[in-house]
């Protein structure tokens, strides 16, 4: 976009392109002493990166509450490193920190280490105790990979074996059903699923969520956003990795997951 203003006398960015390798478009480009945006708003920019500011501190500080608790003072962990990186407990980053308190001891991982772990069974357990993991800890374990893949950031590296991959994901997904009520419901039910089950999946899903929630009801718009998106021209095994991560996306986009799991586990029982 173009860094000068839109006319004379306004403050108003120009919305037009910027031409290739220059900050301005190609009106202003042609002027002997354009305004830049920045230089009519310089009594404004104090109150902006205040905001800006602001902002940004409440969105770190929501990051860091979802890490778990010793975020921020490592002093009265449980274990000294990590189970996988073995990275020393003051030298672990906040950002890929998690931990959760069990029995009123505090057990910290790589956030990486945590997530393989708990994704290899649709019932994870501390692996120094072999004590199942809570529901709010799961919930916060999950809550840290939406963040993640919405962000754009790097995910744990998955398993370079298409079975196992599918596995995993799936293991994630009935961990989802098992804590709205679904308990029977196991990865077994959905590992012979083919691309044109998981079409007509979402198909269904599509229908199913345009009758459950209102037309004013926001979460509906990125819901049926998130089934037309799905269906991609993509091969096979890569269709079915990528629908089981968009239905993983669908169940967490509301905090009250249970109606939408029972909506998706029902489209899945249909198709």
């Amino acid at each position: 976009m173009c860094s000068a203003i839109k006319k004379k006398g306004s403050q108003e960015p120009c919305m037009a392109r910027a031409l290739a390798g220059h900050t301005l478009c190609g009106r202003h480009v042609r002027m002997k002493q354009p305004t830049l945006w920045v230089d009519a708003n310089r009594s404004r920019l104090t109150h902006l990166v205040k905001a800006q500011s602001l902002v940004r501190g409440f969105l770190l500080r929501k990051r860091l509450q979802l890490a778990g608790p010793g975020v921020l003072c490592r002093a009265n962990l449980a274990n000294d490193e990590d189970l996988g990186t073995c990275v020393e407990k003051d030298r672990q980053h906040p950002l890929s920190y998690f931990a959760f308190e069990e029995n009123g001891k505090v057990w910290w991982f790589d956030f990486d280490t945590i997530w393989k772990w708990a994704s290899r069974s649709h019932e994870p357990m501390n692996p120094y105790t072999k004590v199942p993991l809570s529901i709010p800890t799961k919930r916060r374990l999950r809550s840290i990979w939406v963040h993640t893949v919405r962000h754009r950031h790097a995910v744990p590296q998955e398993s370079s074996q298409y079975t196992e991959r599918l596995q995993h994901r799936l293991n994630v997904l009935c961990q989802i059903f098992n804590e709205n009520g679904f308990v029977d419901v196991n990865p077994g039910m959905f590992l012979q699923f083919t691309k044109s089950d998981y079409m007509t999946a979402f198909v269904l899903l599509g229908r199913d969520i345009e009758t459950v929630y209102p037309s004013t009801d926001p979460f509906r718009a990125k819901a049926l956003r998130l089934c037309r998106r799905a269906p991609l021209p993509y091969e096979n095994s890569l269709y079915i990795l990528r629908s089981v991560v968009s239905l993983l996306l669908l169940m967490t986009l509301h905090r009250d997951n249970y109606i939408m799991a029972f909506t998706v586990l029902s489209a899945l029982y249909r198709c």
